[in-house]
């Protein structure tokens, strides 16, 4: 069993260019004491995520799909074993994960989505929502489930569509808040250790 009185695990997973999880990455040094970012996950080699990481100095873990799903995440099980991790943050990563490793990490595993969900599930929920044309859109954090966006919703932030928004200012607009949510996530892991114990952060 973890040490109680020792710094989260947290692992970033990410698939892109890696704002969000560089986002992450500085937010939760302001805890060294309670939240220890202790890796980054990545599926694609040529990701500009993987440059962030080495200017941040977390160790990332590039493990290329080969088109075997269930090898490629026993491959990160293994790693996150190894880091002793006890929590996953998605930050971009752009693989449905399979029920079986959503089992294995039920309840510790939570994504940021552009959207308010239930409304525009999916890959590119910023565009599928300007093209139609809603007044209003968002940005939800939630616990991921064996579903497709489909988890326990944690926090949602909604913002409105401009006239004058290209799909360029619109998703910029949406990423703010993106980043605004993950750091509110990490000031409530920290509080909630400091509170209750890790165990009953978001639940």
């Amino acid at each position: 069993m973890p040490d109680a009185s020792a710094a989260l695990r947290v692992v970033i997973m990410a698939s892109g260019n890696g704002s969000n999880a560089e986002n992450i990455v500085r937010h939760a040094r302001l805890y060294p004491d309670k939240i220890d970012i202790c890796a980054i996950v990545c599926d694609k080699p040529q990701a500009f995520v993987v440059q962030r990481a080495a200017s941040l100095g977390v160790p990332c873990l590039v493990l290329p799909f080969t088109g075997d799903k269930t090898a490629h995440e026993n491959a990160i099980n293994d790693r996150l074993r190894a880091y002793d991790a006890q929590m996953i943050l998605l930050a971009g990563y752009m693989r449905i994960l399979s029920p079986a490793f959503v089992a294995r990490w039920k309840g510790r595993i939570v994504n940021i989505h552009p959207s308010l969900l239930p409304a525009f599930p999916g890959r590119d929920a910023y565009r599928d929502a300007f093209e139609a044309g809603v007044a209003l859109s968002g940005v939800t954090l939630h616990y991921v489930d064996e579903g497709v966006d489909t988890g326990p919703v944690i926090a949602q932030c909604a913002f409105p569509r401009l006239a004058c928004d290209t799909l360029e200012t619109f998703r910029a607009r949406g990423m703010e808040i993106e980043y605004t949510i993950y750091r509110d996530f990490i000031d409530t892991l920290a509080g909630k250790e400091k509170e209750h114990g890790r165990r009953s952060v978001g639940h």
